[in-house]
């Protein structure tokens, strides 16, 4: 890479040098996500599955229970879907010699005897929910924004009542979601979203080779990679993402337009077509690329740890936000929930705990009733690459008692995302 002089002064010069070459001698998606692929996929079996898997496999009286009706009936027409090959002959448990049914085969199963996907029982009638794109967002760095981004998703992917397919779109340069993805070795398509946005206009990109021999909707809806529930897909995010706020930058105001309008109007009714709930992790700062979310998002979820500095922030950020969506193409029409979860909650912390109370005075219903605890749990979870809904106490990761704790705090806050959801 060619290093293009600016200005006369050597010591700008000399800096400006060496950031080309740390950026030409950085990893593409393609060498991160492959990377990533190579520390995650570790020897952990169990049964003859990889642990992740095992961790979210069901006994197949669990899975009666959930589809209900007689035990004898259930078991005719389980046998008859293992005869007809809609799914393999269960695994049986060493431990408990239950038989065992992953969540591809639960889904194949619940497919084969036309279970309902992503609608909701209103009396005795079944009505389909509406699509919801969620952008967590919030200014301030370090409240847990990718966390309660991936433990909603994998909350939400794990519901076998919603039966949704959800997809995670990361719109953070950083890029902390391709952790979550596990590389199929047929998907030559590495794409993030910005590559996508930006199109043909962008030089060197795969997106333009790709026009050549497919069609736009189909490179879009095969962009995301697969994770390790069949239901969850990611989008993930690169460094040199970073370039789109570049490039708004410079950009007039009708193509500052085009490129809302190329997110809002192309990318994401291709994606709708295929997931259900799209869930966007957004950068710590009020630019572009948060702006494009809060533009296609009916649902704003701004996560706050309950401590000073992240009060006075996320105040600054939402008092913003009705000047900030007066400046967006869609005036904020598109919005319709606005809520806020604590993050990182110790409720023994009387500080903390005065805060949380400055938090609920302000924000009332807004606010969910539950947060997310404080727990060495999540950090376990991110250590091995998942959410703590991913672990098993098992593992010895951190304690029973502590890996329950926060488990059961994600629970308690998806129960109130997705009421959240169903009311749009």
């Amino acid at each position: 890479m060619t290093h293009k002089v600016f200005t006369n002064n050597a010591v700008s010069n000399n800096a400006s040098k060496i950031g080309h070459e740390m950026l030409s001698d950085q990893q593409t998606l393609k060498d991160r996500i492959l990377s990533n692929d190579s520390v995650r996929i570790d020897s952990d079996q169990v049964n003859g599955m990889p642990r992740i898997i095992y961790n979210h496999a069901i006994t197949k009286t669990a899975l009666r229970k959930f589809v209900g009706g007689a035990t004898k009936t259930f078991g005719e027409k389980f046998a008859k879907a293992v005869e007809l090959g809609v799914i393999p002959e269960p695994i049986q448990s060493n431990t408990n010699f239950r038989y065992l049914l992953t969540q591809p085969e639960v889904h194949a199963l619940l497919d084969h005897w036309d279970f309902p996907k992503y609608s909701v029982d209103v009396g005795s009638n079944r009505f389909p929910l509406k699509k919801c794109v969620v952008a967590v967002a919030n200014q301030k760095g370090g409240v847990a924004k990718s966390t309660t981004t991936s433990s909603l998703a994998v909350a939400s992917a794990l519901d076998l009542h919603l039966r949704a397919n959800v997809l995670i779109l990361d719109l953070d340069p950083q890029g902390s979601m391709d952790q979550f993805t596990v590389h199929d070795p047929e998907n030559e398509i590495f794409l993030t979203l910005v590559d996508i946005i930006m199109g043909k206009d962008l030089e060197n990109n795969q997106f333009s080779e790709l026009l050549d021999v497919a069609d736009e909707k189909d490179i879009i809806q095969k962009a995301p990679f697969e994770t390790h529930l069949c239901n969850l897909n990611v989008m993930p995010a690169h460094p040199m993402d970073e370039r789109l706020t570049d490039e708004f930058w410079q950009a007039s105001s009708e193509e500052r337009d085009k490129i809302f309008a190329r997110l809002r109007d192309t990318i994401l009714p291709a994606l709708q077509e295929k997931y259900d709930i799209i869930l966007i992790d957004t950068p710590p700062v009020d630019g572009p690329l948060t702006w494009l979310a809060l533009e296609i998002a009916n649902f704003l979820l701004t996560p706050i740890a309950p401590k000073e500095m992240d009060y006075s922030s996320t105040g600054s950020f939402l008092s913003a936000l009705d000047r900030r969506y007066s400046t967006l193409p869609s005036k904020g029409k598109n919005l319709k929930v606005h809520k806020m979860v604590l993050t990182d909650h110790d409720p023994k912390s009387t500080a903390e705990v005065n805060i949380k109370h400055r938090i609920v005075k302000s924000a009332q219903e807004s606010l969910f009733g539950s947060h997310f605890v404080h727990s060495d749990a999540f950090i376990a979870a991110s250590s091995k690459h998942r959410t703590v809904l991913d672990l098993s106490h098992a593992e010895g990761l951190c304690s029973k008692i502590n890996l329950r704790k926060a488990s059961e705090s994600v629970q308690a806050v998806y129960s109130q995302f997705i009421l959240a959801v169903r009311s749009i």
